[in-house]
C-alpha cells in the first residue's frame, strides 16, 4: 500500500491456449475489451463495462489499529495529553500501573 502501486494479478490465456496467472505492480492500468468484463475489486466480484482505468492514490487510506492490538505502535500508547500523561506517571510512580 505505501509503494503508490497497484497489484494486479490476471488469469490471461497463454499462446498454446492454457492459461496462466500473471503478477505485476504498476501505478495506473487499463482494461480495455468489447464486452463487460468481470473484475475483483477489493475482495468484491464486478462486472464492469469497459474501458476501465485503475489509479492508485498514495497516502489516501488511514489504517487504524487498537493500541493493544498485537503489532500496534508503541507510539500508540502514549497518552492524549499532559494532564493523562501525569496520571499514568503518577500511577507508575505509586505502582498502580496497568500492565
Amino acid at each position: 500500500m505505501d509503494g503508490g502501486e497497484l497489484g494486479i494479478a490476471v488469469w490471461a490465456p497463454s499462446e498454446d491456449g492454457s492459461r496462466r496467472w500473471l503478477q505485476w505492480s504498476a501505478p495506473t492500468t487499463e482494461i480495455t475489451s468489447t464486452q463487460p468484463v468481470p473484475v475483483g475489486v477489493d475482495g468484491e466480484a464486478l462486472v464492469m463495462n469497459p474501458p476501465l482505468e485503475f489509479v492508485i492514490r498514495p497516502g489516501v487510506l488511514r489504517v487504524r489499529i487498537a493500541p493493544q492490538h498485537p503489532g500496534a505502535s508503541p507510539t500508540a500508547a502514549l497518552p492524549g495529553s499532559f494532564t493523562d500523561f501525569l496520571r499514568q506517571l503518577f500511577a507508575v510512580a505509586v505502582g498502580h500501573a496497568d500492565p
